[in-house]
């Protein structure tokens, strides 16, 4: 079988090797900045993200960008792992709004490093 490629954006925890992450190979990105290079230069089946990163910039803000990238539309899946309610539930109405055709998963968070 062969591993989706994943993108995994969270500054603390790392992916729970369960649910819809257990066929992932993942590319770990721990800043909006570094998850928007990496989505950049190359191509993702999921993107599973967190809310509060322990910046100014949030997971939202990567929603925000991610919406504008034409490669967006061909994701199979968006998994959003936080805890933060009024993170997720923002960035489920911008995806659900900008990206009607990607399904996405809401989980729960991964384990702590």
């Amino acid at each position: 079988m062969t591993k989706q490629r994943c993108l995994y954006l969270d500054d603390l925890r790392l992916p729970q090797y369960d649910s819809s992450l257990k066929n992932c190979k993942f590319a770990l990105a721990k800043t909006v900045s570094q998850a928007q290079q990496f989505f950049s230069e190359n191509t993702y089946d999921l993107v599973s993200l967190d809310y509060d990163l322990g910046t100014p910039q949030t997971g939202y803000d990567f929603c925000l960008w991610l919406v504008h990238q034409p490669q967006a539309v061909d994701l199979k899946q968006i998994v959003l792992h936080t805890d933060s309610h009024y993170g997720r539930a923002n960035m489920l109405s911008l995806l659900t709004w900008k990206l009607p055709s990607v399904p996405i998963v809401i989980e729960p968070h991964s384990i702590q490093m």
